[in-house]
């Protein structure tokens, strides 16, 4: 899904939103009138709508990296103003219509006192007692959705993996290089900080590929997707380089703050892992499985051969034709516990060479690149 269908998606889907919401508050209310249904309305369409987007903004700032306590009461203050212009703006829309279809000369401020004063003759302010503690709840939910990801808290509430089953995982192990020598040279608390601007900084990448981060393991980060969808093995693949772009371009910041830039190697594998939740007093949905471990003898093995991103041949098999990488066979290894070998390929990203004032007349085939063992 790209950047623009993202953003579609989630107008349409907010919109809908915030027509059942309008249709709600006018359900609510004692209202026979059909204008004041319709601003009610276009109320919730355009408070749905403009919340919609800063939550989008907000998904890739970084506001996530403050203290938890700081984020919620800055997305509570921020939502509340959207929501205030979001009345606004419906009002003066609702008020621009009138005037367009009925020759009203009302103006707006007026239009827009008129309709508050309708508004709190209809029991406004329980409405709006009900409204803020919707917002204080859908930010306490956002918060949450920060600290255990959208889909796993979904997952806990709904029991989804109360009894453990088996799921066609795809997962990339991403592993921060010489992190133990940086360590020792920049000392505990600004390696800290130097981990948390590079999980920050890979966060969005993470995102926009719809991965999901299993878990962080000291410096490495583990990241899934479902294999019943074909386009995340590519998912997988566009995940790692847009993650290597990001750092590229804080490269100047790593350089001044920290005197090193981060360089991490991934692998990338695709199997069956039993999924369930464990804990009493610390609840946690796990993942465990032959797949993982190879997972991590597959990315040991890159770093043995010196890749950037290596992938097994499972997952070389699912790749949708594009003609972003060159996927070259490396090597077949036999794992420590496994009686097959395991095929490994190396991924690399095709350059795009930048031509001036010369269109190339040779089409690019749809295929991806590959040296075959």
């Amino acid at each position: 899904m790209t950047y623009t269908t993202s953003i579609i998606s989630l107008l349409l889907t907010r919109m809908l939103i915030g027509s059942a919401l309008g249709l709600f508050y006018a359900l609510f209310l004692p209202i026979a009138e059909t204008y004041q249904i319709v601003l009610c309305v276009g109320m919730g369409i355009s408070v749905a709508v403009l919340t919609g987007l800063t939550s989008y903004y907000l998904m890739y700032s970084k506001l996530n990296t403050l203290p938890l306590l700081v984020v919620f009461v800055v997305r509570l203050i921020l939502y509340a103003i959207v929501i205030t212009l979001a009345l606004l703006i419906a009002v003066g829309l609702l008020d621009l219509v009138d005037q367009f279809l009925f020759q009203q000369e009302t103006s707006l401020l007026s239009a827009y006192y008129a309709t508050i004063g309708w508004l709190f003759n209809q029991h406004y302010g329980l409405l709006l007692l009900i409204s803020f503690i919707f917002l204080i709840l859908s930010q306490l939910f956002a918060v949450s959705t920060g600290l255990l990801g959208k889909k796993t808290l979904f997952n806990y509430f709904m029991g989804r993996y109360y009894h453990p089953k088996e799921e066609e995982r795809i997962f990339l192990f991403v592993d921060l290089k010489s992190s133990t020598s940086i360590a020792e040279q920049l000392g505990n608390t600004h390696f800290h900080a130097f981990l948390r601007s590079y999980f920050a900084d890979i966060a969005a990448p993470i995102a926009r590929t719809h991965g999901e981060i299993y878990e962080y393991v000291g410096d490495e980060v583990i990241i899934s997707w479902p294999k019943n969808k074909s386009a995340n093995a590519y998912q997988c693949l566009a995940c790692f380089k847009l993650m290597k772009q990001a750092i590229e371009k804080r490269t100047p910041f790593y350089q001044k703050t920290y005197g090193f830039v981060p360089i991490f190697r991934g692998g990338g594998h695709v199997g069956i892992a039993l999924v369930g939740e464990v804990g009493v007093y610390k609840r946690k949905i796990i993942y465990a499985g032959d797949v993982l471990n190879t997972c991590a003898r597959i990315i040991a093995e890159g770093n043995r051969l010196h890749q950037e991103l290596v992938i097994s041949e499972d997952l070389y098999q699912l790749l949708q034709p594009t003609s972003e990488y060159t996927i070259d066979f490396l090597s077949r290894s036999l794992f420590k516990g496994k009686q097959t070998e395991t095929a490994i390929y190396s991924v690399n990203p095709v350059s795009t060479p930048k031509l001036n004032l010369i269109k190339s007349s040779i089409p690019v085939s749809p295929s991806i690149k590959t040296t075959k063992h």
